[in-house]
């Protein structure tokens, strides 16, 4: 079999084979479950654990428990009113209420206020902290002729509103990132995918090496059909993993978390997210595969096959500056770098427009990157299959490759 029916051979043998593995499947349905499972328990604890309102009896000498009822916008906090001190304990005594205070002009004369409770591991409340903070601001500022409010303007920084020359004040818009949960996301799974695949990729390439039945396999197609179908065909499997992830996780996250899905999926950007998501799990793909072809095991691999699994993280070097500056030489270059432009290229996509001729030379380079790996694990694989009980070296792999 020569040609294209000789590579479709090899790709319907991979996605099959491990469609019949149960552990493949096993793996590609639990992994959202188990996602899910570990973002939701800590939420749920949290729910559970929530603190339970506490309400304060307030015993008020400076006519200020109005404000300050006001001023207490946090929900786990009531007020109510006493009349002295004597009926405010009695109230805590019988549990009425966790605690009472004092407002007298002691407080507005060194700012310290006791809380009274009877509990000694309850925590001041930070909503009640806050109010009391702004009450004693306030009643400062009046006792000198001024206005809380006018003590924030006068106290407000100066916003700086770039302005482009030749247009009004206010024309340049603000940056525009609601486009960037969808990309973070498309990394989040991207990354995923990769961590959760990667093993799966180099030991398939290592089975076929060890496999004698690989020698009857290239006796009907060529080392680079065999290794094309390997990864194409372990694309379309990691694929297959990205949608069942996404049609499980998306329906779950709205129910069980309430999430707007639709509020937080730009459409707009999903078409060069996906294509950068594709192309770039598949030059991962056969960075795996081709490191696969030149181990003997795993266990023995050296150090320069164990570097194949910190590529996905290379991106994650210049992260800082393309945030920074997302328009830069750096982030420039890392979009058009195939190594990091999987990531670099979608989550500049998030934050803003990118020039159509930056996003078409990353996609061509990612392309052309992908196809370059497989052609040398193609070599590679060829030559190490004559090659039992041995990892190959740089040295070796560099002159497997250039073997015609």
């Amino acid at each position: 079999m020569k040609g294209w029916p000789g590579t479709s051979e090899v790709i319907r043998w991979e996605v099959m084979r491990n469609l019949r593995n149960r552990s493949f499947l096993v793996g590609m349905l639990l992994t959202p479950l188990v996602a899910l499972l570990m973002a939701g328990v800590p939420a749920l604890l949290g729910y559970l654990d929530r603190p339970t309102p506490q309400t304060y009896a307030v015993v008020d000498r400076i006519d200020g428990y109005a404000v300050l009822e006001d001023l207490v916008t946090d929900g786990q906090v009531r007020l109510v009113p006493a009349g002295d001190a004597g009926a405010a304990q009695a109230r805590v005594d019988t549990g009425e209420v966790d605690g009472y205070l004092v407002l007298d002009d002691e407080f507005l004369e060194t700012g310290v206020l006791h809380l009274y409770v009877s509990d000694r591991d309850r925590p001041v409340p930070g909503g009640l902290q806050e109010a009391l903070t702004r009450l004693l601001q306030g009643r400062r500022l009046g006792a000198v002729g001024l206005d809380l409010d006018d003590a924030e303007r006068l106290l407000a920084p100066a916003a700086v509103v770039r302005t482009v020359l030749g247009q009004e004040p206010g024309d340049d818009p603000a940056p525009d990132w609601h486009r960037l949960p969808t990309a973070i996301g498309a990394v989040v799974l991207l990354m995923l995918l990769i961590m959760t695949s990667g093993t799966m990729l180099l030991q398939s390439a290592l089975q076929e090496k060890r496999d004698r039945m690989s020698e009857v396999v290239l006796s009907s197609i060529n080392a680079r059909q065999l290794m094309a179908g390997k990864i194409i065909g372990h694309f379309l499997l990691g694929v297959l993993q990205a949608v069942i992830w996404l049609a499980v996780a998306l329906p779950l996250a709205g129910l069980v978390f309430k999430v707007q899905i639709t509020r937080w999926i730009a459409l707009e950007s999903v078409p060069v997210i996906a294509l950068f998501f594709l192309l770039g799990y598949l030059l991962y793909a056969a960075l795996f595969v081709a490191a696969g072809a030149t181990m003997e095991d795993i266990q023995n691999s050296s150090s320069l096959q164990g570097m194949v699994f910190l590529l996905p993280f290379l991106p994650f070097l210049v992260l800082g500056p393309v945030m920074i500056n997302p328009t830069g030489s750096i982030a420039r270059t890392a979009t058009l770098f195939p190594l990091t432009s999987p990531v670099i290229a979608v989550l500049r996509v998030g934050m803003g427009d990118v020039p159509a001729w930056e996003i078409a030379a990353a996609a061509v380079l990612l392309l052309l990157a992908a196809a370059l790996v497989t052609y040398a694990a193609a070599r590679v694989f060829r030559v190490g299959m004559l090659m039992y009980g041995k990892t190959a070296t740089p040295a070796e792999i560099w002159r497997w490759i250039r073997t015609p």
